[in-house]
């Protein structure tokens, strides 16, 4: 049995999270899929749909073609967004229910595509 192996691209980047942006430079969408790339053994990633993502569907799609890399799963960040701290899917404010509702539905248009 061939086994394939992929990793959420944000971990190849600068490692930084919600709560402590200094641990190092921001990488670009580039240098995430040249990084993930130079591991042996990966064929894929796992994307995080951030606002990064989200608004550079072209990138990702040229980045697939480039390095050879495919999509493993993508997950709708509900999470991270300040947005989102008092829930998203589950939100009481319907503002905010409704934009986790249009991102997850981009993700999915976005799964689809690829």
């Amino acid at each position: 049995m061939n086994r394939k192996y992929s990793v959420f691209i944000s971990n190849v980047a600068s490692c930084n999270d919600r709560y402590c942006a200094a641990y190092g430079r921001d990488f670009s969408m580039d240098e995430m899929f040249e990084r993930v790339k130079s591991i042996p053994l990966l064929s894929a990633v796992d994307l995080v749909m951030n606002q990064q993502f989200r608004q550079d569907k072209e990138g990702i799609l040229k980045n697939m073609e480039r390095t050879g890399l495919k999509v493993a799963s993508i997950a709708v960040d509900t999470f991270a967004t300040p947005l989102f701290q008092q829930g998203s899917l589950s939100s009481i404010d319907k503002d905010v229910r409704a934009t986790a509702i249009q991102h997850a539905k981009e993700a999915i248009d976005f799964a689809a595509q690829i």
